[in-house]
């Protein structure tokens, strides 16, 4: 069992994914037909054998709630340790610029004080990515840092850029700051994933110490006592992407039609878990196609499906046509239907003869139980 205790927090902005955020956290966004956002992290510190978490939780937590249960599908409905649900603070002023808001950490504060763990794995889940912890809580022990950042190097137009810390970093003198650049290329900058791993002891210094806690990010303490912390940088090498939009969340999930994509996520040796339903398989009727598209179970197929990531329980009648869709929990697709760059939400009805078509970058979006 780790040494290390995680906290995810998911009391982060929604409101970038419209009406899917309406009524749900970006953490139980649905994703990859049967998933929803949280898994990801959840997973991989479960695999790294780290068997207390905390979930930081936002104001509009029941989705949350219903998806995690008591964490059995983690093996964290446990008699000590196990998963911890805790309140998020009010959202402040600049919280489109927060990433560890330290208001979070003082109400819970309490959950920092128990147990004896030495580390902190503290993370975000507005991304998808299988990262191997348990070698990084090695890389943080083996230097003997007090905090160590997980990063990666974004291509250029990645829009993601905008919203993550820009590490100042070089082999000789390791990291010296975050923000701008100093005469570091493009391709050798390394952007903060939302991931860190601290010293439990320094993360309870921080949330007693820190002058204006309750609107403080965990990051403008770091940056104000950067020559008395020892910080190290892990570089994350494999699949990364960050959701910022409707446009990043539409090609995330279009990502995992690659199969390179897939085994690397869905990897067995750390696979993804989630909130288990017994469905019965998918039915192809005669008429369906179905070309490079993920299916959950449960569905019924009659039309065309093509690149498409389809979740449970859905039915798409005969002579309807998906292409480059996203089709959520229990949606209907009536006969003769056209869909194109479209997400749809859960339970919408989509009604005989309708054609949607949206943009490549800008697809349309059908919010919940909507009738069309």
């Amino acid at each position: 069992m780790s040494q290390a205790m995680g906290i995810i927090t998911c009391n982060c902005r929604a409101d970038i994914l419209r009406s899917i955020t309406r009524a749900r956290p970006m953490a139980a966004v649905p994703f990859g037909a049967r998933y929803r956002l949280l898994d990801f992290m959840l997973s991989c510190m479960v695999n790294a054998g780290i068997r207390k978490v905390g979930i930081i939780s936002p104001y509009n937590y029941r989705p949350l709630l219903d998806h995690l249960g008591s964490g059995k599908e983690w093996s964290l409905d446990r008699k000590s340790d196990g998963l911890f649900i805790m309140p998020g603070g009010p959202e402040s002023l600049r919280a489109g610029l927060s990433h560890f808001p330290l208001r979070d950490l003082l109400q819970n504060s309490e959950f920092l004080y128990r147990g004896i763990k030495r580390d902190v794995v503290y993370s975000g889940s507005d991304f998808v990515a299988n990262i191997d912890l348990a070698q990084l809580l090695a890389f943080h022990r083996d230097a003997d840092n007090d905090v160590t950042l997980v990063a990666k190097p974004l291509a250029p137009d990645d829009e993601a850029r905008k919203s993550m810390l820009n590490l100042e970093w070089s082999l000789e003198k390791g990291l010296t700051g975050w923000g701008g650049l100093k005469g570091q290329s493009d391709e050798q900058s390394l952007f903060c994933l939302g991931i860190l791993v601290i010293k439990r002891d320094l993360l309870k210094e921080i949330v007693e110490s820190s002058p204006y806690v309750e609107s403080m990010d965990m990051f403008d303490f770091l940056a104000d006592n950067m020559r008395h912390i020892k910080f190290g940088v892990y570089e994350h090498k494999g699949f990364y992407r960050k959701i910022t939009s409707i446009d990043s969340y539409f090609r995330c999930n279009m990502a995992l039609l690659d199969p390179a994509v897939r085994q690397e996520l869905f990897n067995e040796n750390a696979p993804i878990f989630t909130k288990i339903k017994d469905n019965p398989p998918t039915k192809y009727r005669f008429q369906a196609t179905v070309a490079n598209s993920l299916i959950a179970s449960g569905c019924v197929i009659d039309g065309s499906v093509d690149g498409c990531v389809v979740s449970r329980d859905v039915h798409i009648e005969e002579n309807a046509s998906l292409k480059d869709c996203i089709v959520m929990q229990r949606s209907h697709i009536g006969k003769n239907a056209r869909l194109e760059n479209v997400i749809l939400d859960k339970y919408v009805t989509i009604n005989d003869n309708v054609m949607l078509k949206g943009k490549p970058g800008e697809p349309v979006v059908i919010s919940k139980s909507a009738i069309v």
